[in-house]
This record gives C-alpha cells, sequence and structure tokens, in this order.
C-alpha cells in the first residue's frame, strides 16, 4: 500500500477539494533544509494511463473486496463513489459526469479523516490522517445525527465498526474520528453495516453483516437526531434506559461466511428487501412479506438470478438512470467490480417498436400507466393493440381485446427463486420450452465465467413468444384473462415476477487493467530500445516471464505490448531486468537477475531500433548472491564501462567491478555491502540524481516496502565504494504491501525524473515529477484551526472569494495511518462444522494433511499424504476464498518414503522457517531442511538427524523443546496408539535423536496416535492435541505449577461435541486468516473435514 507521505502539497480549487482530496496521492513532497544539495520535490500521482490507446485505470493497488457505496457527497445533483477495499483503505470517485451519465474518475485510494488531539503543551490539534481500518474496509454513509449531511462509518475485518462524524456540510464535508467501536459494537469479524428505516418510525436502523454468516438487525431505540443501538439487555436493567429493541438476527447464510447485506425495493412494493452476498460468490434473496413498518424477510433464492463471481461478493444496488429500476454492481474476490444493467422489462420491449419515443414515456409510472403512453403514440386503442402484440410475441392466431391480455406476453417469472411458479395459463404452459430457453440463457449470462454476448439475449428475447391451442375460442380467451392476471398479481407478490430485468454490461466497471496480467512481483526497469525518443519499459515477474511494452504515445504514455520468445518464461522465476547496452555495440541488452542469485545475460541481436533479444548465458561470471539478485548497471568507478551492482535477499546491495571492457564485461566482486547498511531484506536498488548533481544516488526497495534514500558524493580516489550516506530510512514514508520495487526515469519528456513502484502483489504505482519546490514555499505552512462546523485554513493574507479558483499551496502535517489496535488476549477456541468436502478433493486413502505456503503468493497451499504414499502438491488459486485447489503433482520434492505417508511441517532446526518431516507405514522419519526464508521455502533433504529413530507403524512426528534446554525435542504417534519421546542430543557430527521413553505420559488412544503441537487458545503457549483413528480427540496444555522441563495437564474438552470422521488426521491452520486456528481432518475416505474456529 502505499503510505501516507511525511508532508505534501495540495493544489486548491474549492474549499471540497481542501477536505475531499487532501491526501497523500494527490501531490507528495518531500521537506528538507534550506540546502541545494538537498531539494523537495513534488509527485503528482497518475492513476489512469493508456494500453493500445485505451484509457485504464492503471496504477492502483488492489481493489480486491470492493464494497461500493455511492453518495452525493458535495451535493452537486450527482451521485459520487467511494469504495472500501481489502486493504483497509478508502477509494474515493468523483463524479465527472451528470445527473443523468455519471462519469467515475478516481480522485484517491487513500481518503482521509481528520483526528483530534494535544501537542506537547496540551493545546487541542488536527492531524490529517489516512483512513485504514485494517482489513476489509466496509463504508456506509448516513445522517446519522439530522443535521443534514452524511456522516461516515466503516466495517472492518476485527468486527468494529468506526464512526468519523462529519463536521463540515453538505458542500464541504469533514470527517472526524469519533469512535472506532461505534456504540460498543462489536462483532465476530468483516462486519458490514448497512443504515435504513426499516420501522417506518423516521429514525435510521443498522443491519450489520459478519464474518460468520449471520445478519443482524438493531432498530433504533433513539430519535432522529439521536441514535440509540443497544446491544442484548435485560428488560430490568437495561445498558441505557432508552432501550427499548432488542438486537434480532435476521439470517444465518452457514456454511457460507461473509455475509454482506444489501436492501433494495427489488419487487417495487415500496418496502425494502434485502440480498445477501456469500463466500462462495452466489446471493441470497429475502422478500419483505411484511411492509415498510413490519418487515418480515423469507429466503426466496440461494442463487438470485444465478449471479455467481466464484469467491465472495459484495452487491450494491443503485439506479444509476434514474428510471427507478436499480442497476446492480458487485464487488469481488478479485480487483473486477461487475455490473449490471437494469433493462426493465417493460421499456426493453417497447424500444424494440420504433414509432415508440422511450424518452416520452415516464419511466418510474406504473405499467399499466406505461403501456397506456406507448398505446397513445401508436395511435390508441384499438390500434396499437396489434403493434403492441406484435411486438410482446404474441401468437397471431391470439386476438387482444384490451391492455390487461399482454401483461402474460411481457412478464415472465425468475427461474431463480426457489418457489415452484404455478402455470399460468394453457398457453404458457405449452410454451414451456422456450421459457426454459430464456431461463438458461439468464444463467449463462449472469455466470462469472459467461463470455456470450448481450445481443444474443436480446434477440432471442425479440422472438420469444407464447403459443396457445389455436382451437380455443375467444370468447375462451376473454373469459380466462382475469384469472391469468390474478395469477400474475399473486406471483409478483411471491417475488417470482419483477419488472426487473438485469444485464451484464461489464465484468470490469473501473477498467482496472494490470501490464503483467495476473503475475505477482512487478519489477520493473526502462530505456528507449527502438530509438524513437520515448522511454520503453520491460517488467519481471514472479513466473520469471518479462513484459515487454514500447511507448508508442505522442506526449506522455501509451503501452504496447511486445513479445520476444527469449523474455517468456523459463527457469528463471523472480525476474528483475535490467536494460543496458552490455556488449558496447549501440543496443541495449538485459540482465536479469532471478530467484536463484544468479544474473542471466540476454543479448540484443537486433538491431538498435528493433531489439531481437537472446539467451547469452544464464549465469553471467559466475555470480551468485545467493538469492533473489537485483541487478543495476553503472559505471561506478569512471573507467567507462559498466559495473554492477545487485540486490539480494538479506538486504544487502553487492559491488561488482567491470574488470573486462566495454565490450566484454567481466564481474568481479568487490565489495559485499557497497553503502554500509544492510535493509531487513530484498534490496531493490535503483539509481536516481536526487539532489541534482553529477553523481547518481541511489532509492532502494526492500522486502517491507519501504524505500530507502541513499546519497553517494564520490571522493577522487575509491569513487565507487565511498561517499555514500544513507539520508532517510522510510523516504517520504511510502510503504508499499511488500516487497518494494522503485524506479525513477523521465517518461513525460520533461526533463525530470517520473516515480514507478512495483509490488509483491504486481502492482505498479505511478508518480509525474511537478517540479521542485522553492525553499520559500516549503515555509509558507498554514495551519488547521477548528471552527464551529467546519475546518479552515488560517492565511497570513485572505484572499477574495472570487480567487479561490487560483492555485494554492498549503502543507500539512504528516498524516498518520489508524489501525485499531488487535487483541492479544487468550481467547477459547470454538468449533463450527462448515463441510465434509473441502474444497471437494479426493485426496487418495487415508489423507493427511498439512499446510504451507510452497509458490510464495501469501496463500497456504496443501501438502497431502495418502496410504499409497503419495505426497501431493496442491496451490491454492489467487483469491481463493472458497478453496480452489490445483494438483501439482502427486510426488512433492520427488518423495516415494513408504506407504501411509504423514507430513508435517514445523521448525526443526530453529531458524524461524517451517521444515517437513514424513512419517510412513515402516516407521521411519524422513526429513527435509528448509534451506529457504519466511517466504519461500527451499527444501533439502538431510537423513543425518533421524538416522536411527524408529517410531512405530504409521509414525507421525511432532516436535517441542521438552526439556528447556535450547533442542527441540521430538514425539512420534504410532499405530498401536502409543507415542516415543524421542530426546535431541549435540553430537560431534550434528544433532541426534535418542529414544528416552516408549509411552509418553502413558498414553495409550487405542490405535492410531498423532501427536500434534498447536497453540488453541491464543495464550502465546503450545498444546498437545493428540488424535486417534477412533476420531477422538483428546488436549493437553502447560502446567504452570510445575516449572522447568514441560509438564502437561488435561485442558477443556474444546472437542467433546464435534463430530469427527474414524480414522481421522487431524491438523490445526489459521485457513481463513481470522488470527485463530482452524481445525482441517483428512479422513480415511480421502476428503477434507473443515471446522472454523469461531471463538474469536
Amino acid at each position: 500500500m502505499f503510505k501516507a507521505a511525511k508532508t505534501f502539497n495540495i493544489l486548491l480549487f474549492s474549499p471540497l477539494v481542501l477536505i475531499l482530496f487532501s491526501f497523500p496521492g494527490t501531490v507528495a513532497q518531500v521537506f528538507a533544509e534550506e540546502d541545494v544539495l538537498n531539494p523537495s520535490y513534488n509527485w503528482t500521482p497518475q492513476f489512469y494511463g493508456k494500453i493500445e490507446g485505451e484509457s485504464k485505470l492503471l496504477y492502483t493497488r488492489s481493489f480486491a473486496r470492493s464494497q461500493l457505496r455511492f453518495v452525493d457527497i458535495d451535493n452537486d445533483g450527482d451521485d459520487d463513489l467511494f469504495v472500501g477495499k481489502a486493504d483497509g483503505r478508502i477509494a474515493f470517485f468523483i463524479n465527472q459526469g451528470d445527473f443523468s451519465a455519471p462519469l467515475f474518475e478516481l480522485q484517491t485510494e487513500d481518503f482521509v479523516v481528520i483526528h483530534e488531539g494535544l501537542d506537547e503543551q496540551n493545546n487541542p490539534t488536527l492531524q490529517k490522517t489516512v483512513l485504514d481500518v485494517g482489513n476489509n474496509a466496509a463504508p456506509e454513509f448516513a445522517d446519522i445525527d439530522n443535521d443534514g449531511d452524511f456522516d461516515l462509518f466503516i466495517g472492518s475485518k476485527d468486527g468494529h465498526i468506526f464512526h468519523y462524524e462529519n463536521r463540515g456540510n453538505q458542500l464541504s464535508p469533514v470527517f472526524f474520528r469519533k469512535t472506532p467501536i461505534y456504540m460498543g459494537l462489536k462483532f465476530e469479524g468483516n462486519s458490514v453495516p448497512r443504515f435504513a428505516d426499516l420501522n417506518g418510525d423516521r429514525a435510521l436502523d443498522l443491519l450489520i453483516g459478519t464474518r460468520s454468516g449471520r445478519v443482524h438487525v438493531f432498530f433504533n431505540s433513539g430519535m432522529t437526531d439521536e441514535a440509540v443501538f443497544c446491544t442484548k439487555f435485560s428488560v430490568a436493567d437495561p445498558q441505557d434506559l432508552r432501550c427499548k429493541y432488542q438486537p434480532e438476527l435476521i439470517t444465518d447464510i452457514t456454511p457460507q461466511i461473509d455475509a454482506v447485506p444489501e436492501l433494495v425495493d427489488w419487487d417495487q412494493d415500496k418496502d425494502l428487501d434485502l440480498v445477501v452476498g456469500k463466500s462462495n460468490g452466489k446471493i441470497n434473496y429475502y422478500l419483505n412479506n411484511g411492509d415498510r413498518f413490519a418487515p418480515q424477510w423469507k429466503l426466496i433464492s440461494k442463487h438470485f438470478q444465478f449471479i455467481d463471481t466464484g469467491g465472495n461478493v459484495a452487491p450494491t444496488f443503485k439506479d444509476l438512470n434514474h428510471d427507478n429500476f436499480p442497476e446492480l454492481f458487485l464487488g469481488t474476490s478479485s480487483s473486477m467490480v461487475i455490473y449490471y444493467e437494469n433493462n426493465e422489462v417493460l421499456m426493453d420491449q417497447l424500444s424494440k417498436i420504433s414509432a415508440v419515443q422511450l424518452e416520452k414515456l415516464d419511466k418510474s409510472a406504473s405499467f399499466e400507466i406505461i403501456l397506456s403512453q406507448a398505446c397513445k403514440q401508436l395511435r390508441g386503442l384499438p390500434e396499437c393493440l396489434t403493434t403492441l402484440a406484435a411486438a410482446f410475441g404474441v401468437p397471431a392466431e391470439v386476438k387482444i381485446a384490451g391492455m390487461d391480455e399482454l401483461q402474460p406476453y411481457i412478464l415472465r417469472p425468475d427461474l431463480s427463486i426457489d418457489t415452484n411458479p404455478d402455470q399460468i395459463s394453457p398457453a404458457t404452459a405449452s410454451g414451456g420450452a422456450e421459457t426454459e430457453s430464456g431461463a438458461d440463457t439468464a444463467v449463462e449470462e449472469n455466470s462469472a465465467a459467461d463470455t456470450e454476448s448481450q445481443a444474443a439475449n436480446e434477440g432471442e428475447a425479440e422472438g420469444d413468444a407464447v403459443p396457445t391451442d389455436p382451437a380455443t375460442a375467444d370468447g375462451e380467451q376473454k373469459a380466462e384473462t382475469p384469472a391469468i392476471n390474478k395469477e400474475i398479481e399473486k406471483l409478483k407478490l411471491q417475488g417470482v415476477i419483477t419488472r426487473n430485468q438485469l444485464w451484464l454490461a461489464s465484468r470490469n466497471f473501473f477498467k482496472i487493467e494490470s501490464l503483467s496480467g495476473s503475475e505477482r512481483h512487478s519489477i520493473i526497469t526502462s530505456g528507449d530500445w527502438n530509438k524513437d525518443g520515448r522511454l520503453d519499459i520491460l517488467l519481471g515477474s514472479r513466473s520469471g516471464e518479462i513484459f515487454a511494452f514500447e511507448n508508442r504515445a505522442e506526449s506522455g504514455t501509451d503501452w504496447y505490448p511486445i513479445h520476444f520468445p527469449a523474455l517468456k518464461k523459463n527457469k528463471r522465476q523472480f525476474s528483475s531486468p535490467a536494460l543496458a547496452d552490455i556488449d558496447g555495440d549501440g543496443d541495449l541488452d538485459i540482465i536479469s537477475g532471478n530467484r536463484r542469485g544468479k544474473l542471466e545475460l540476454l543479448l540484443n541481436r537486433g538491431s538498435a531500433t528493433k531489439p531481437d533479444w537472446i539467451v547469452h548465458d544464464v549465469n553471467i561470471s559466475q555470480i551468485d548472491v545467493g538469492s533473489f539478485s537485483t541487478p543495476l548497471l553503472q559505471d561506478m568507478d569512471r573507467d567507462n564501462d559498466l559495473d554492477l551492482l545487485v540486490g539480494n535477499s538479506k538486504g544487502l546491495i553487492i559491488y561488482y567491478e567491470n574488470q573486462g571492457s566495454k565490450t566484454a564485461p567481466h564481474f568481479v566482486l568487490r565489495n559485499t555491502r557497497i553503502s554500509g547498511i544492510q535493509l531487513k531484506g530484498n534490496a531493490a536498488p535503483t539509481f536516481w540524481k536526487w539532489n541534482a548533481d553529477e553523481h547518481p544516488d541511489l532509492v532502494v526497495g526492500g522486502r517491507e516496502g519501504y524505500l530507502s534514500l541513499i546519497s553517494h558524493i564520490p571522493p577522487e580516489k575509491s569513487p565507487a565504494l565511498r561517499g555514500w550516506n544513507l539520508e532517510i530510512a522510510h523516504w517520504q514514508n511510502i510503504k508499499s504491501i511488500g516487497y518494494s520495487t522503485p524506479h525513477l526515469a523521465d517518461f513525460d519528456g520533461d526533463n525530470k525524473s517520473d516515480f514507478m513502484l512495483g509490488d509483491e502483489e504486481g502492482n505498479l504505482l505511478f508518480w509525474i515529477n511537478s517540479g521542485m519546490i522553492k525553499q520559500e514555499d516549503t515555509k509558507e505552512k498554514s495551519t488547521l484551526i477548528l471552527t464551529e462546523n467546519m475546518l479552515e485554513v488560517e492565511e497570513e493574507e485572505k484572499e477574495e472569494e472570487e480567487e479561490e479558483q487560483a492555485e494554492t499551496k498549503i502543507a500539512f502535517e504528516a498524516p498518520i495511518t489508524e489501525k485499531d489496535p488487535e487483541e492479544k488476549e487468550p481467547t477459547e477456541p470454538k468449533f463450527e462444522f462448515v463441510s465434509a468436502r473441502y474444497g471437494n478433493l479426493e485426496l487418495g486413502r487415508r489423507a493427511f494433511p498439512a499446510f504451507i505456503d510452497v509458490d510464495g503468493d501469501n496463500n497456504l497451499d496443501l501438502i497431502v499424504g495418502n496410504k499409497a504414499g503419495e505426497l501431493r502438491y496442491y496451490r491454492r488459486e489467487q483469491n481463493s476464498v472458497d478453496a480452489e485447489w490445483t494438483l501439482e503433482s502427486k510426488h512433492f520434492l520427488d518423495y516415494r518414503g513408504g506407504k501411509n505417508s504423514a507430513p508435517v511441517f514445523t521448525d526443526l532446526d530453529g531458524d524461524a522457517d517451517l521444515d517437513l518431516l514424513v512419517g510412513n507405514q515402516q516407521g521411519s522419519i524422513q526429513y527435509w531442511e528448509n534451506k529457504g526464508n519466511l517466504e519461500f521455502a527451499d527444501f533439502v533433504y538431510n537423513p543425518t538427524p533421524f538416522i536411527g529413530v524408529t517410531g512405530g507403524r504409521n509414525s507421525v512426528p511432532a516436535v517441542i523443546d521438552l526439556n528447556a534446554d535450547g533442542l527441540n525435542d521430538l514425539l512420534v504417534g504410532n499405530f498401536l496408539g502409543q507415542i516415543y519421546k524421542y530426546e535431541r542430543t549435540g553430537i560431534s557430527k550434528g544433532d541426534r535423536f535418542q529414544l528416552d521413553i516408549r509411552k509418553y505420559l502413558n498414553l495409550d488412544v487405542g490405535l492410531g496416535a498423532i501427536p500434534i503441537i498447536a497453540d488453541l487458545n491464543n495464550d502465546q503457549q503450545p498444546e498437545l492435541i493428540i488424535g486417534s483413528d477412533a476420531g477422538k480427540i483428546k488436549s493437553f496444555q502447560l502446567d504452570p505449577e510445575n516449572a522447568g522441563s514441560i509438564n502437561w495437564k488435561a485442558s477443556p474438552e474444546y472437542f467433546k461435541e464435534l463430530k469427527l470422521p474414524v480414522g481421522g488426521n487431524p491438523v490445526f491452520v489459521d485457513l481463513d486468516n481470522d488470527g485463530d486456528l482452524d481445525l482441517i481432518i483428512g479422513s480415511e475416505a480421502g476428503t477434507l473435514y473443515y471446522f472454523r474456529n469461531t471463538g474469536r
């Protein structure tokens, strides 16, 4: 994420701009002392860019788990848009269009609010703060205090609801944080607030969706200007004497989670219905069978409109075209926001009659009135009936005598409703096949996997007809009409028939695009490889593919992808390219770093204007910096050839001197820490002449996401090795989500270096250099002062109102980011059954699961042993909340170690990363030491520690330091239901394990003992859990009364009420990323049982 800058400039054009757009994404600025060598710069963010001539939202962070709220925040008559995101921030889109044609343009990904506080002298201060609720921000706007402007509420991953009071006004909103826990309400996680008057008392009530899948309603016990929402209370002793409504549970979508409620009058009956997005990508629809004074929601569809996004879905309804039929927006697990237009069925059908002028119809009127208006345009009754009947597909042999007889041919049932609609008439019954066809089209159109065009549906709608029996007499048909229409009204009340008609309009409403597609770890370099005067770019990626783009814009940038075979995926992984003329032939070659720490040379065998790269050397100069090499080329020693700087995974910048020539380089190691500093990991250096002298300085990215600024004033002697100075460790306080990779170059041709930044998620952020700040400008710092109802700026000279459009620079104190501290206290686990076929996986008999992030994508992957002796590797798909797995191998690490394989990931060697131990039917233990790091595992087979260890048939290992000697000991469960204890002893040739006890704790669990070490209750102390073939689980916790070596006592019976599978193999892992351990059990049948921990 791009965190807030220390200080920054705001270009003011109106009071609203001051309030809403004063964020660290508008114009960032670094202030320094009065020194020409320490300049300050204005950086202007660029969110939009062109790809092949088309404008896209190109330079942003992820918009995963978007929650959209439309609100006219500036009171200009059109709705603006706020978007909560998974990163806990709020993005703001201003409506640059108008009431009838909205055009949303991103202004910031880091919406800013105000915090009140005290300075060192206890004087009141105001501090601008980037709104950050941690994760999964869910915004909602409501005038909760009835003062005529919108207040802001934000749900969050931890279940809090943040409240920001609007102390500005309708034209100039100013949001002050009032509390991070609104009304003391806290929920199970992923709280999603929605406000509406649900009981007709003119006071706003509160609806809350939660991570557990529950949706709660809190009726307002207060008044319109002072809300009171009460938690469950005793009537005799309420927490507030005004409490009169108890909270109610509306629904529980279990086994799905992450309920996202949305209120909408879907059936046009003047009361609010309810839809709820779910974690599986589908939506529940609850029809309000009550009224606007006493709602009664009834579930009538678990697959509303057959929508399926494949992961978390957050529905938002908004009537964009003001026809009283709302459009639907869906936030998803990815950055894609899906948009459905609501083409109301009657207007849609009338649009096919060229003689009908739709703009003259009252779209908000009733069905009958619109038909009547259309009829008048068609020369009135009875002449209009013929035209209308033909347009609505009425068979030629059926005579229509009145307008009401058209309804059965216009309205059709929504087949996503669970209610089975009665057959309306013999006519509609005989037309059933054609209706089904229309329903199938709806399923395909609303499915997330569909790519069919909307035009096909339009054509099918034109051809739809409801045939009738030609032998039926006219009189009989006319006699049936009232009954038909009465049945239609009945189906309307049941929610089966509505005038709504959702058509897929866009799968990418914001037009978000990534230059490297779905790749992760974007690493950028630039150079003009076709000599057209514009910088082209290369993007490295996690897969190793290098993406090439030519800039073909007359001004600015317009990226066109160019494909070269040598840049495709190979064995390089985590490619980190640098462009330079390595061989001195006048064209640009490529040196690329990779995960293995080596450097690959790709020579340009084309020309200076048409490159053609080929792989020339996969390990140039035999360089090896360990892992994650990031090269940079520059003449460091002033001998007119290119020397080499290489960042690596340990945070070092290593210097290799070119001791060859300009045309035949040979790089020799000279210094392993050129700047004298070491970052915390994964140094990614780039050059930039920061202080405008002739010597390039360094901006260095790292694993934590920060940027370090290192200046260079080289002496005459040893210019490459000396003269480096760390100016600031957190330059501009910029922080990406991790693995920041900066690049500075002049992309817009104004002779000033612009700034691009890649990160581990594959995002690319871009700032234009708007010029150096004059020192006198940095001194003119204005002060925020609080008046009665809005924020004002105190200026040295007051300007006239008519000059407010003039450019004004105002510097504010450093914005900070806010997060509510997470609670660390112990929490008893509570396991709830979710699924007996988690992930729909078939893993082979006697499945034994283990989880680790194998591929470094921050998603837990699955390693599973089985009776056949396989060690399968399933990769978890990106953004796969509901667990979509891809089988990558049946023999992970080429395992062939015997039947009943039992993998366990644990830190055996105490180096803070997870090693792999595998038990088997023979009773031995096989060991792979992790030579990688916390982010990327690198398993190396090491049989030495377990020579002589035999734990008994069907061995299952667990690791813990039992005697407090600083060395991990070994517990091994076996088929006989016993646990062997091995103590670790250090000997001259390395650590080994010696058998100490054959029946540890004197336990005998029957058959198949499975020991597990885990902290179930978050008390930072290990617990011993023992599973068995009988499907029983015992657990023990540390006995605090016995100091020294570990002693156990029975812990609470966490598993007593659970129905566990016989022959199960349990493992504990935080599968849903909520901070506590869930329970996964591999079964004898080869499936996984999933029990979610809801204790927190």
